[in-house]
């Protein structure tokens, strides 16, 4: 398989895992399209902002490096 055959295939992979994933602590995937040669995907808007941005602020705060089981991450 050539390289771009196996980038189009993993496209279509992760766009029908994200379809199919359905939870209330995952973002809503919208939908997807190619633009020149890159995967656009269009999700909900997620405005309590990324699990990146949540970690990094509980390490700078210095309560840990996890959350306590069952947190909600919403400020």
């Amino acid at each position: 398989m050539k390289p771009f055959e196996m980038t189009d295939v993993l496209n279509r992979l992760q766009v029908h895992v994200l379809k199919a994933m359905r939870h209330p602590y995952i973002i809503t995937y919208k939908e997807s399209f190619m633009d020149k040669k890159c995967l656009c995907i269009v999700m909900d808007f997620a405005d309590g902002g990324d699990l990146y941005t949540k970690i990094a602020h509980q390490k700078k705060i210095g309560k840990g490096k996890c959350f306590p089981p069952c947190s909600r991450l919403d400020s």
